[in-house]
């Protein structure tokens, strides 16, 4: 809805209403958006479950399931991805996902049961020395490909000790009905818009929930608090190294 070609002015691409907060937004943007001669770099904070619900999954699921066990979203595969390059697992076998049929919508691990073996066995090591820390990964369009990979890169380095390892520090946003802001340097005709998608650890669920929990564990809401003031941090560091490579 940011740029002036965006002809839907009441709802946004997946026909929900538009936030007031976002058309004020465009109006401030606005003033700048007109000016050919300034770039623009937008960044889309997200939080996201699935960074916690996806290694979990696949720790109770894949040694299971062995060569069975269906990726059926991309992120999956990019968890098992950059546990068998930080291991330097080797394969063969090419590519490393497939489908057992192009109809499908899920892809198989495509590996020996030995080999799914030891990537398990170093998926469980991962996860357990990655506890405390913030998984997270930053997202790119064609246009802000090479910006955003610079910034990730230094807004890793900045907070290694902090973050989960990784190899993969952003991935391409390929995702055509997707409402991110990622998707709107490819979206306008005007020159020098760079926008990226940075995704950390969702923290709060149900709050009910969440006082369950307390009650359960006395540091519950010390360790939340950890985590909440990190993702912070990360936000706040990938904004000034965003403003150091304009």
């Amino acid at each position: 809805m940011f740029a002036p070609e965006y002809e839907n002015l009441k709802e946004d691409l997946n026909g929900f209403p538009i936030p007031e907060i976002a058309t004020i937004f465009k109006n401030l943007l606005y003033e700048y958006w007109k000016r050919d001669d300034i770039a623009i770099y937008i960044i889309d904070f997200h939080e996201t479950s699935l960074l916690e619900k996806f290694p979990k999954d696949l720790s109770l699921n894949l040694k299971k399931e062995s060569y069975t066990y269906r990726f059926d979203h991309w992120l999956k595969e990019g968890i098992i991805a950059n546990v068998i390059k930080l291991y330097n697992i080797p394969y063969y076998q090419k590519p490393l996902f497939r489908k057992c049929s192009p109809s499908v919508d899920h892809t198989h691990l495509n590996l020996s049961i030995q080999q799914i073996d030891v990537v398990f066995e170093k998926l469980l090591d991962y996860i357990s020395k990655n506890q405390g820390k913030i998984p997270f990964y930053f997202c790119y369009s064609q246009k802000s490909k090479e910006y955003c990979e610079k910034l990730a890169n230094q807004v890793y380095n900045k907070l290694k000790d902090k973050l989960y390892d990784t190899y993969y520090v952003s991935f391409d946003h390929y995702f055509h009905d997707h409402g991110c802001f990622v998707k709107m340097s490819d979206s306008t005709k005007r020159e020098k818009v760079y926008s990226i998608e940075l995704e950390s650890l969702k923290q709060f669920f149900d709050l009910f929930e969440e006082i369950e929990k307390s009650e359960k564990e006395a540091d519950y809401f010390e360790k939340k608090l950890k985590f909440v003031n990190v993702s912070i941090e990360l936000v706040v560091e990938t904004i000034i190294e965003m403003i150091k490579l304009f």
